[in-house]
């Protein structure tokens, strides 16, 4: 069974845009895949994959409101 709590070790394992984008929903808390793409100056479809990514791991969730969280 794969491992989907949250810890240091496991965000260091993550690649750089998924790692970037869960460090900023943990500081900062839910944002919507737009603004994530502008405040972390990265493409759009980046920022897409990157959360679809992680939300197969269940490591984020699209809330009621289009935000990541």
């Amino acid at each position: 069974m794969p491992d989907n709590t949250l810890s240091l070790l496991n965000v260091f394992d993550l690649p750089p845009e998924q790692r970037e984008i869960l460090l900023h929903l943990t500081r900062k808390g839910p944002t919507a895949p737009p603004a994530l793409a502008a405040l972390l100056s990265m493409d759009a479809d980046a920022v897409d994959q990157a959360l679809q990514a992680l939300m197969n791991v269940n490591k984020v969730r699209i809330n009621s409101q289009g935000e990541a969280e």
